[in-house]
């Protein structure tokens, strides 16, 4: 099933005012961006064109260049007709720019590694499950700990009574909550242990120590920050945040409507504030009453957490609105099947374009959805750029290096091994017709002619029974396969030599760089956009690696090199699309002329907690998370 919905700039901003106020809400259907242009521009307008002491933070940089472009159309109207800032970025680009930590901070994929070697010290608490997939559990329950400055008690005693009383729990329980108790405490304590120890910081406090930092930064006291389009702040956050608004150094821009009323539990879920824990001071300055808004009423009523049933809400509504408000602008479409949808996005879209609308976006939590619209629209000759992108893992370059891989595991099978061959990432150095005619020889005289399913040695002694049996074989094409094979091999060999035992992370990071080399691989795939990133990750992980003494098997690098390819993104660089595929985080604050919500599966809605193994609902709450 898909939404598609259009909507109609607004007339009226809600940002007017002459005064300054501190935390400003812009109604739903307005475009947030260009509210906070406009308050940018009249609130700087004695000093245009000089922007450079207003600051920007926005929850993602997908939005900067439309912001750029309204200030600076806000100004020409203005006479002004070039712009000295202001410096728009994230909230963690800001302080990765402007606060230096004395100590390291780690990248995501030493602490992962750092984290496996803390599970491997402590193999007892966790029996025969695999210490990279709880490693990645616990980094995600350290994070949240972390971010929201709750500390684990050091006495174990006082934390499990602790558990107990958030679990209700009697007796039977005891022994499991126990062993959960137990693994958490103990791990969480040795890994604090081992930062202390190597001297470095993860990332979560990295952050928490920056927001530290920077309140007391004298140099960024003529500064003034707008931060805009936020839903939720970390405790540490708000407490920075509120900090500048006490100072009348920031303005906060919330896309949100004031319901009064709000400030009890249970409010209404757009009630914005209620996602910025820690900001008592944050009332909103333009909290009038709103003008009368049957769009904005329709989803008040959709969305109320209280009150009557859905269906009594509804019948009330259409009551006071006989018309719905929504019908001309607000469309379902409900799909057979995954290709039906993805023809009827393509159709909609190129529908839109033919209206010469500018700004279109299709929002979707299904990347394999995503991935055949976009496909669909390609053909059609339609650009869009894919803001949220796909996993690394999925690209050509990341398929050429796990061919590669499973041709050394799986002792040069014909398969992994002709698909690696027939790749454009390998020995791009030798012409390519008389390759792939040596490579065509290999496959079908000596692998499917000879019966022969892996092995070099296999592959060669049927060489050499061609050599000999078959009459137009000539001698330079036994020595071209033979070459070929031999290639390969000497690629091979650093990786064959740690296929057995346990060595340090870094000695596989080696030989995969040394093997990847030989086979002309870096080189090619430095020429390709994903092949370029796929490089850096791997160089991260070297870089990771290099201080590690902690030794693996070859199925733990696996599992590590995989985890970073999956957990990489790739974005491919498209200029000028009017069209954007994104998914729902990346959404905010956009504002567009056209939209479809797509993919609209249970599976993929948004919303749907990850269950964490670790702790209920209840334990989380009593540890503040």
């Amino acid at each position: 099933m898909l939404i598609a919905s259009q909507s109609h700039p607004a007339s009226a901003r809600s940002l007017n005012q002459t005064t300054s106020p501190a935390v400003i809400l812009v109604n739903y259907g307005e475009d947030l961006l260009a509210s906070l242009a406009d308050r940018i521009i009249e609130q700087n307008l004695p000093r245009l064109p000089d922007l450079s002491q207003a600051v920007v933070l926005l929850p993602n940089l997908h939005s900067a260049t439309a912001l750029r472009r309204t200030l600076l159309k806000n100004a020409k109207q203005r006479g002004v007709q070039a712009l000295l800032g202001p410096r728009i970025t994230t909230l963690q680009g800001w302080l990765d720019r402007q606060v230096s930590l004395p100590q390291t901070r780690i990248t995501p994929q030493r602490r992962l590694l750092m984290l496996t070697e803390v599970l491997l010290d402590h193999s007892h608490l966790y029996g025969k499950g695999s210490p990279w997939a709880l490693a990645e559990n616990l980094a995600e329950l350290f994070d949240e700990l972390t971010l929201h400055q709750t500390g684990l008690p050091g006495d174990y005693a006082e934390f499990v009574q602790l558990l107990r009383s958030a679990y209700r729990a009697g007796t039977p329980a005891a022994e499991a909550m126990g062993r959960e108790a137990t693994l958490v405490h103990t791990l969480w304590h040795a890994w604090h242990r081992q930062l202390q120890a190597d001297g470095v910081v993860e990332p979560s406090t990295a952050h928490i120590l920056k927001l530290a930092a920077y309140t007391d930064n004298r140099s960024a006291a003529d500064l003034y920050f707008y931060i805009a389009g936020f839903h939720h702040l970390s405790p540490a956050e708000a407490e920075w945040v509120e900090n500048l608004l006490e100072k009348g150094q920031a303005c906060l821009v919330i896309q949100g409507a004031h319901h009064p009323g709000c400030e009890d539990a249970g409010c209404h879920p757009d009630a914005a504030l209620e996602g910025m824990p820690g900001l008592p001071h944050a009332t909103p300055s333009n909290a009038s009453p709103r003008e009368e808004d049957p769009a904005g009423a329709f989803f008040d009523t959709v969305f109320a957490r209280q009150g009557p049933p859905l269906r009594e809400r509804a019948l009330e509504f259409a009551s006071r609105y006989p018309r719905s408000p929504v019908a001309d602008h607000l469309h379902l479409f409900a799909a057979a099947g995954a290709d039906e949808e993805a023809r009827a996005i393509e159709i909609q879209i190129r529908r839109w374009l033919l209206d010469d609308c500018r700004r279109i976006a299709i929002v979707t939590e299904n990347r394999r959805l995503a991935r055949q619209v976009r496909a669909l629209l390609e053909q059609a000759g339609v650009q869009i750029a894919d803001s949220a992108g796909w996993a690394l893992s999925t690209t050509s370059a990341a398929a050429a290096l796990e061919r590669w891989l499973q041709t050394v595991e799986e002792q040069f099978d014909q398969q992994p091994l002709l698909d690696l061959l027939k790749s454009p990432f390998v020995f791009t150095r030798q012409e390519r017709q008389q390759l792939n005619e040596t490579i065509y020889r290999l496959e079908h005289h000596i692998i499917h002619g000879g019966n022969v399913a892996r092995g070099l040695e296999r592959y060669r002694q049927q060489v050499e029974k061609r050599r000999h049996a078959l009459g137009g074989w000539t001698e330079q094409q036994s020595e071209e396969i033979l070459d070929l094979l031999g290639r390969v091999e000497q690629a091979a060999t650093p990786l064959l030599n740690r296929l057995e035992g346990r060595h340090r992370p870094s000695l596989y990071i080696a030989a995969l760089q040394e093997s990847m080399e030989r086979l002309g691989m870096s080189e090619t795939l430095a020429g390709d956009d994903a092949g370029s990133l796929l490089l850096r990750q791997i160089g991260t992980l070297a870089d990771a690696a290099a201080d590690s003494g902690m030794e693996i098997g070859w199925k733990e690098f696996r599992a590590w090199l995989g985890h970073t390819l999956e957990s990489s993104h790739f974005c491919p660089t498209v200029a000028g699309s009017q069209v954007q595929l994104m998914n729902l985080t990346l959404s905010n604050p956009g504002h567009f002329d056209a939209l479809i919500i797509a993919g609209l599966e249970r599976e993929h809605l948004p919303g749907a907690m990850t269950p964490s193994p670790f702790f209920n609902n209840a334990v989380r709450i009593e540890l503040g998370l």
